[in-house]
């Protein structure tokens, strides 16, 4: 709710597998600073790429400029296109503003956005209170990033839609 709100949810201590979701979202971005590519593809263990997927990922990296940029594969929160947000046919996405996220199932980042989130990260903590999806949402506001959304979506929450649990899911069982 905080995520289709736009509020910052109770400054409550997550539970510890939130946590350790903040922790490996850190971790991936950081293995991806290290690997000098424009963009950083962040994928969840429970993502399920639709068959549109890679195709139009290979369309935002040869068309789209990789520069303070956040765009959300996935859809979540019931989060959907107003009727004031243009879609960008040709790549399936639109721009949101203020910037935002939905759940960060599968998600591309600009290496320049991810070394502010990670500098961040490192420099000042990461509040064990905010969930990573919003935790993103504050930040891309905070570097005034630019947020894009798919539509279709590229990537389904397999844990979601009942495809498969993910890692997480298996463990707390």
């Amino acid at each position: 709710s905080d995520l289709t709100t736009g509020s910052l949810p109770t400054k409550k201590r997550l539970n510890e597998r939130f946590i350790e979701v903040q922790k490996m979202h850190l971790t991936a971005l950081a293995i991806g600073i290290n690997e000098q590519e424009n963009w950083i593809l962040v994928v969840e263990d429970d993502a399920v790429p639709l068959d549109i997927a890679f195709e139009k990922i290979h369309d935002i990296l040869n068309t789209l400029p990789a520069v303070n940029t956040f765009i959300s594969l996935s859809a979540g929160a019931g989060l959907r296109r107003t009727k004031s947000e243009k879609l960008i046919r040709k790549l399936s996405i639109f721009r949101v503003k203020p910037a935002a996220t939905r759940c960060v199932v599968a998600n591309l980042i600009s290496i320049d956005l991810a070394r502010k989130i990670v500098a961040s990260a490192r420099l000042e903590g990461v509040p064990n209170w905010l969930p990573i999806d919003v935790y993103y949402q504050v930040l891309l506001r905070r570097f005034n990033s630019k947020a894009y959304w798919t539509e279709p979506v590229f990537f389904e929450q397999g844990s979601e839609t009942g495809q498969y649990a993910s890692e997480l899911e298996q463990i707390r069982k």
